[in-house]
């Protein structure tokens, strides 16, 4: 049997991810576990800015980059089919840990902020699916399409879905 390389598997694994996405799953912005600390917003849709991404700062980088980071680390396991449970749940752990830093710090527009919130759902919806079915499809997979969304509608400089 042939080995594949990273490329090849990340490739595989987007693959996957556009064949099993749902429009009805990309659409949802999920409920969130904290409170919001920013301007009051209307119903959160992703768009973009005038036809150019949206702004990003630092905390926003800061989480986004230590998700991709914890989910990319995952994607081998994944593949294997041997994410645990166990790993599932620290990796929703962290996305949550992640989601509550970046909503406590993160300053954007009240739009970008609508359309981050899309996302964070996304990602929160994601994380709780890891904690009971690591190797579902609307676990990790949601995850790193969600991060693939994020790179479509936010200008974050360097981003790139392909850590080590």
């Amino acid at each position: 049997m042939m080995k594949m390389n990273r490329t090849a598997l990340h490739i595989l694994l987007g693959i996957c991810l556009m064949l099993f996405a749902s429009p009805s799953s990309m659409a949802q912005s999920g409920d969130m576990d904290h409170q919001h600390h920013h301007d009051a917003h209307g119903a959160a849709t992703l768009s973009l800015d005038n036809g150019k991404k949206w702004a990003t700062d630092e905390p926003l980088r800061q989480a986004m980059l230590g998700i991709n980071h914890a989910a990319m680390s995952a994607v081998g396991a994944f593949h294997d089919n041997r994410l645990s449970k166990a790993e599932g749940e620290k990796l929703a752990a962290y996305i949550h840990q992640q989601v509550t830093y970046m909503v406590a710090n993160c300053n954007l527009s009240p739009k970008a902020d609508a359309g981050l919130h899309v996302l964070i759902g996304d990602l929160l919806q994601a994380a709780e699916t890891l904690k009971t079915r690591p190797q579902s499809m609307e676990g990790l997979p949601r995850i790193l399409q969600t991060l693939n969304r994020y790179a479509d509608y936010f200008d974050h400089p360097d981003w790139v879905l392909d850590h080590p």
